[in-house]
């Protein structure tokens, strides 16, 4: 399609194209180096962000292990410990039914103020102590800002707890929560070598009854000798950790940063879910993975919303678990700039292009003009006009160069023209003069054989008759044996002679009716394995005189062909006889038939003198014999010519090759049905 354009068109669509792939080509290349320096920017700001909020975290966390350390070993801390566990065992009855009914169903303070309540009656040694003790604690919690402080005794009892929720006063070794990551860390903490060590649990959906998002770290409560009293426990205040995470300064519309536990439950609520994800909501995604694989970078994928964003991941350890910092923005709005100076570019490309296609379309049309009128002079020199001039050789560009290329052209033309009329006459005259000679050939030829036809049969003939008349005389005369014999020999060779020069003289005879088109074929079905053993018989003598050994394989095959019986035995005979000729005594000729789609194949292959390879293509034209033939064989090389002439005649080809043996192959094809024939099938 492209190649019908004019010239115009394919300049003005290559400076259209060079324009659009460079401005392309520099839109890419800018639009590539502004997201990645945008990407950087904003990988670098939030990486910032996200190692503040490490450190806050990590500093609140550390808080955390510091204050329990110093509250485990306060001495307020060890006295009510013990006081609480000695109260809870002169508790009598169930103490856990006991101390819930006072200090939950029968608290005076409603649901989350609990802890307002600091006890009853004083005859009660638990309330006694309670009230001793549980201002500290309370005032501990708000001033620390954890959500709740629970002492263990040794036996699995919640003996204590500041806000009095639905745990307290549960054992967990074997109650309702004994499967909880509180009791976990109880019965760790329990062994001997767990000193001054600490143990955290993860954050869990916690409670007997309303289960809320909660975190424990605990210690041992020793006295000062280093005896174990009991365990204390703080609940970590998840609310305080989500503070730490909500932020929104600097992240954008879409930006958030998230802790995710080994878990892959959001550790803090997600900036735009209108529910709580705090242990709700799980993400796993692959900046999570690497995260609590313990890998810190950037990366493009989706967020727990199923979102493309550019994500950022951290992670964070604390005690012995992994979380999982995860800071992302959408991409989208990361590539808001990006977008805006894409669309800019955009049009500048397009009116850059423009531009340069009107420029473009202005020079195209200067140049195709030139080209025009070159083009003009050309149709001119086609039409035969040689009388125009040509104005524009003189320029030194390249039309210049076509123009005097073009004139040069021209003056050829005149002088090849000039030649060409000359050469014409010369070529008529010379044509005349070959039609007259052929002409006169084919005259001579036939004149000759007429003239020679009649003489030579009448030699023929009496030499017959003195042959004849010599074997009376022998038997009545009795004439001397050895003149008589001379004469016989004479007449025999006159006989001879004759007989070839008659050969000839058919030969050329045939061939000129064949070449001329006056031969005509007598059609009719025939056996031609049947005519090939004719021809064998024929010539038996000569190949019993040479002792050949003729082999005729018999075909399988039906061998009825449409053909011209006589002119076929004539290809045979020739070949076969040249066979003979050739082929040293002794040795063997094979004849053999093959069928082939609608062709009879016959090859005929002897072990003689074979034919020189850069002669096989020549040994069927006219007088033309084989080099390692023609030397005392006798012969016209007519013989081969005929039988092409014939084979072609009947539509089929032969051709001559070497055999493995150092012989020749000589095969042709024949059609099995002759074209016109009753046979063929066709309407005439």
């Amino acid at each position: 399609m492209i190649k019908n354009l004019k010239i115009t068109t394919k300049i003005l669509i290559i400076i259209v194209l060079t324009a659009l792939i460079c401005g392309t080509a520099v839109g890419i290349t800018s639009y590539n180096q502004s997201k990645t320096t945008l990407f950087t920017s904003v990988g670098n700001k939030f990486t910032a962000l996200l190692q503040a909020q490490s450190i806050s975290l990590h500093d609140y966390l550390t808080l955390v292990r510091e204050d329990l350390k110093l509250i485990a070993a306060n001495e307020t801390t060890i006295e009510s410990a013990k006081g609480f566990i000695q109260a809870w065992d002169r508790i009598s009855g169930e103490a856990k039914d006991v101390l819930q009914k006072y200090y939950i169903k029968n608290n005076p303070f409603p649901a989350g103020e609990k802890e307002l309540f600091n006890g009853g009656d004083e005859r009660f040694l638990y309330n006694k102590r309670h009230k001793k003790y549980h201002p500290w604690f309370r005032r501990l919690i708000k001033e620390r800002g954890y959500h709740d402080i629970g002492i263990f005794d040794l036996k699995g009892n919640l003996v204590y707890s500041a806000l009095k929720e639905g745990g307290f006063a549960t054992n967990f070794l074997n109650g309702e929560l004994k499967d909880t990551e509180v009791a976990k860390i109880y019965k760790n903490a329990l062994n001997e070598d767990s000193q001054h060590r600490l143990y955290y649990a993860p954050f869990t959906m916690y409670g007997s009854g309303n289960k809320a998002p909660a975190s424990f770290i605990a210690t041992q409560i020793l006295s000062p000798k280093g005896d174990l009293i009991g365990i204390i426990a703080f609940q970590i205040p998840i609310d305080r950790i989500n503070k730490i995470m909500d932020i929104s300064a600097g992240l954008g519309k879409t930006g958030e940063i998230y802790i995710v536990g080994s878990d892959h439950l959001m550790y803090s609520n997600s900036r735009f879910s209108f529910e709580a994800t705090i242990l709700e909501k799980t993400v796993n995604n692959k900046q999570v993975n690497l995260a609590l694989a313990g890998e810190s970078g950037t990366l493009i994928g989706r967020d727990y919303r199923n979102v493309e964003v550019f994500a950022f991941y951290k992670p964070f350890n604390f005690m012995d678990k992994t979380w999982a910092l995860i800071g992302e923005i959408d991409i989208d709005e990361v590539l808001v700039p990006v977008k805006k100076m894409r669309d800019h570019i955009i049009i500048i490309v397009i009116l850059i292009v423009l531009i340069v296609s009107l420029i473009g379309s202005f020079a195209a049309k200067i140049i195709t003009n030139l080209i025009d009128t070159a083009i003009g002079d050309i149709k001119k020199l086609e039409k035969g006009d040689r009388g125009f001039v040509i104005k524009y050789n003189t320029r030194n560009d390249e039309i210049g160069d076509i123009g005097k290329a073009l004139k040069s052209f021209k003056q050829s033309m005149i002088r090849a023209e000039k030649r060409d009329q000359e050469y014409l006459e010369k070529l008529k005259k010379a044509r005349k003069n070959a039609e007259y000679a052929n002409k006169a050939k084919s005259e001579f030829l036939a004149n000759m054989s007429h003239e020679l036809r009649t003489p030579m049969h009448a030699i023929l003939s009496f030499t017959r008759f003195c042959i004849k008349d010599v074997a009376k005389i022998i038997k009545t005369k009795g004439i001397d044996r050895d003149i008589i014999d001379e004469m016989q020999l004479n007449l025999g060779s006159i006989e001879d002679s004759g007989t070839r020069l008659l050969a000839l003289i058919n030969n050329l005879l045939d061939l000129e009716k064949l070449e001329s088109g006056k031969k005509e074929l007598v059609i009719e079905r025939a056996d031609i394995y049947q005519v090939i053993g004719q021809t064998c018989q024929v010539l038996k003598s000569l190949i019993d005189n040479k002792k050949i050994k003729l082999i005729c394989d018999k075909p399988e095959f039906d061998t009825n062909i449409d053909m011209d019986k006589g002119q076929i035995i004539q290809v045979v005979t020739n070949i076969l006889s040249n066979a003979v000729k050739f082929t040293p005594e002794g040795k063997k000729i094979l004849i053999s038939c093959e069928e082939k789609a609608a062709n009879i194949i016959v090859k005929i292959e002897d072990e003689g003198v074979g034919i020189p390879k850069a002669e096989l293509k020549d040994v069927f034209d006219k007088f033309i014999q084989s080099s390692k033939t023609k030397t005392g064989s006798g012969g016209t090389g007519l013989g081969l010519a005929i039988c092409k002439e014939i084979i072609e005649l009947h539509g089929g080809k032969i051709w001559a090759e070497n055999s493995d043996k150092d012989g020749s192959v000589f095969t042709f094809t024949i059609p099995k049905k002759q074209k016109g024939s009753k046979n063929d099938g066709s309407k005439t």
